[in-house]
This record gives structure tokens, C-alpha cells and sequence, in this order.
């Protein structure tokens, strides 16, 4: 499988080029964290909440952590999610989450890193070498 490769804004790379593999993986999980609920015009359902949780006080740790797990994990090509934890930062009343995702492929050393903060719009993947 392959897809077009898509820059840091989520727009068209060009010149354009073909991924596969963890480059793709990783492009898949970046939309899925960035695509903001009700953002999708065909599917209002898509995506994560995060306006919800920004305007929750105390923010729900426990449902970020189910939704972000949930979107990570059904994401093709991804096999588990290790160490992946949520944190508040009450002086900020943010929340940011970081974990590892365990790739399904014929490396099993093959993983990436994400760290997830939308306040400040940082969606993070990115390669880890083991």
C-alpha cells in the first residue's frame, strides 16, 4: 500500500513522491491526531475532540487517553501502543500525551514516537530507530 506524501501542514508534497511502510504509518497517524471533531465535511463524526476536553475542567484524562489509543491503534500498519500516557498541566490547564507505537511489520524493532499537545497545535510522529 501507498499513498502521496504530505508535508509538516498536512498539504500535497511537491514535487510529488509515493511512501510506504513507516513513512506512511506515520502519515496516517499525523491526520488522525490532527483531524479536530466535526472538521471532516463528510463524516462530522471523524475525529478527535479536543475543543471538548480544552474547555473541560479538570480535563478527562482517562477518556484523552481511551479516544487517542483508540485512534491510534486502529490505525493500519499499527500492531500496539506502548507506554503511552497522558499529562495535565494544570498551570496551563493543557494536556499532552507521548507514547511509542509499535509498527506491524517484518522488523520488529520497527516503532515510532508520538507526542500530542493541541493547544499549542504540536502533533509530533516520528521515526524511532531501536
Amino acid at each position: 500500500m501507498a499513498d502521496f506524501a504530505l508535508d509538516d501542514d498536512l498539504d500535497l508534497l511537491i514535487p510529488m513522491r509515493l511512501i510506504d511502510g513507516a513513512e506512511l504509518v506515520i502519515q496516517r497517524v499525523r491526520i488522525r491526531l490532527s483531524t479536530f471533531l466535526g472538521e471532516w465535511l463528510l463524516d462530522e463524526r471523524e475525529g478527535i475532540p479536543y475543543h471538548d476536553w480544552i474547555e473541560t475542567t479538570p480535563a478527562p484524562i482517562a477518556q484523552i487517553e481511551a479516544v487517542l489509543l483508540d485512534a491510534i491503534g486502529t490505525t493500519p500498519g499499527v500492531l500496539r501502543v506502548d507506554g503511552f500516557a497522558v499529562v495535565l498541566d494544570s498551570t496551563s490547564a493543557t494536556f499532552s500525551a507521548t507514547g511509542t507505537i509499535v509498527l506491524d511489520s517484518e522488523d520488529p524493532d520497527t516503532s515510532i514516537e508520538v507526542s500530542v499537545s493541541p493547544i499549542r497545535g504540536a502533533i509530533r510522529v516520528r521515526s524511532v530507530t531501536n
